[in-house]
């Protein structure tokens, strides 16, 4: 009997010994492998979170228990299958890699639905959309007179008409407009049936927005308007070598803010100004100097050049980009000339420090960020990843949920575009669209608007599944 006790105990004793350290060594991540050259290995994880949730989740083939949001713990490094499937809606799949100790986290998987839910917003043969950016507000109109323009605002679902019938305005031709990211107002250039042209302001926060002639303040075409939507009583206007102030506060025009110049931009209550010679510095609303960006003229003559204009945007933590007037884009980074020419717009991932950008045939990521390592930031450089190359007439493109999206109009086709550090990139068509028209997303709905090209009507199509009513706090 004693002899029995002893073989149990010695017995019971070599588990402990065997089984202790890999329950320990499991509770840190690693397992024991039987085969291979290591015995012991450490895991890794990979993180699914989709929009709807609910998708079950297969890893290599073999369905899990999981729902998404899910976590998948325990995996030996190496690279995974992964595949996702929601009822009504497309199967999602990547390759993803997994590595020891680390995390593959996809936190912003857009699911396809297998039909988007489309809705009429505004009947109406339209053949023009245009949208204030940053703003919950779009035009329509079905012609060029003022009164054809609706303004729509996108959040409430409520439209009204840019000018009454009766307006003395009404039958006035468009010629331009002119808007400012994030304000509700914008700038109409119009001509009238007797040729002359008009100036007007409109403010679409206001209840009842009524156009306001400022044409005295224009004593020529400008070639740039701008203003900040947190002071747009003081407008900046852009003529061949020269700065125009407008206050409309007081309706008086400061002419000649500044001469010699070759470049505009306006932000932070500073004023942009890039002289003749390529140096630039930043002044307040008084013409005060508030310091010199640049001022060695051999440097500004071998990033700009000896001609041209430019578009002067401040961006974020002292970088500053440059629009020419051929499309090429530049910025205070090296190697400070990024895209020669055809930039047709620009779109900002400001917590991300990103720039959308595209061109007739592509649309690509110009990264500003730094990589933190321990407690040392090391500049990384800018870096201009094109993620799509096969366009025919790029026209607009948006960032969305979060900017792990990307929304583009190719012609009269839009496509959504996610974007995946691990695998490739998921490209999905949207929509077609009204000839020569255009498009516009809110993030805040999760609602892309656009012409519809069979019946002319103004409709809203799903891009962010149940997101429309319901905004997160979280994205940009």
């Amino acid at each position: 009997m004693l002899i029995l006790r002893r073989i149990v105990f010695c017995g019971f004793v070599f588990l402990y010994i065997i089984l202790c350290p890999l329950v320990v060594l499991y509770a840190f991540g690693y397992i024991f492998k039987p085969q291979g050259e290591e015995l012991v290995v450490k895991t890794g994880i990979i993180h699914l979170s989709t929009a709807p949730a609910g998708a079950a989740v297969y890893v290599n083939g073999k369905v899990t228990q999981n729902k998404t949001p899910a976590m998948l713990d325990k995996l030996t490094p190496g690279s995974y299958v992964v595949r996702l499937a929601l009822e009504g809606y497309e199967v999602w799949s990547d390759t993803l890699p997994v590595k020891a100790g680390e995390a593959t986290t996809l936190d912003k998987i857009l699911l396809t639905p297998n039909k988007r839910g489309v809705e009429s917003v505004l009947v109406g043969n339209f053949d023009n959309l245009v949208y204030l950016n940053g703003t919950r507000f779009l035009l329509v109109s079905a012609g060029a007179a003022l009164r054809n323009y609706i303004v729509y605002e996108c959040a409430e679902k409520k439209d009204t008409m840019l000018v009454s019938a009766a307006d003395k305005y009404a039958d006035c031709e468009t010629l331009s407009v002119f808007t400012a990211r994030e304000s509700g107002a914008l700038l109409f250039s119009v001509r009238s049936d007797e040729a002359k042209n008009f100036f007007l302001w409109f403010d679409l926060c206001q209840k009842k927005p009524v156009p306001s002639n400022i044409t005295n303040l224009f004593p020529e075409e400008p070639r740039w308007v701008m203003w900040e939507a947190s002071d747009q009583e003081n407008i900046f206007t852009f003529q061949t070598n020269s700065i125009n102030r407008l206050d409309l506060g007081a309706k008086a025009l400061y002419p000649a803010f500044a001469r010699n110049v070759r470049g505009l931009g306006v932000a932070g209550r500073l004023v942009y100004v890039m002289a003749s010679d390529g140096t630039l510095s930043a002044m307040n609303y008084e013409k005060r100097d508030a310091g010199k960006l640049l001022d060695d003229k051999k440097l500004a003559d071998s990033i700009f050049g000896p001609s041209g204009d430019f578009r002067v945007i401040p961006f974020s933590k002292g970088v500053i980009l440059f629009i020419s007037e051929n499309g090429g884009l530049l910025a205070n980074r090296l190697p400070y000339k990024f895209v020669e020419e055809g930039v047709g717009g620009i779109g900002f991932d400001f917590p991300r420090e990103r720039i959308l950008l595209w061109q007739v045939d592509k649309v690509g990521v110009l990264d500003f960020s730094t990589e933190v390592t321990g407690a040392v930031s090391f500049e990384q450089g800018p870096r201009l990843d094109w993620i799509f190359t096969d366009g025919k007439n790029i026209k607009e493109a948006f960032w969305v949920y979060g900017a792990s999206h990307v929304l583009f109009q190719d012609g009269d086709e839009v496509y959504l575009l996610g974007l995946c550090q691990y695998g490739g990139s998921h490209l999905h068509h949207v929509v077609t669209v009204k000839k020569k028209t255009g498009i516009f997303y809110l993030e805040e709905t999760g609602l892309m608007y656009y012409i519809d090209r069979l019946n002319g009507n103004l409709a809203s199509i799903e891009i962010i599944p149940g997101r429309s009513g319901a905004p997160e706090e979280d994205e940009v």
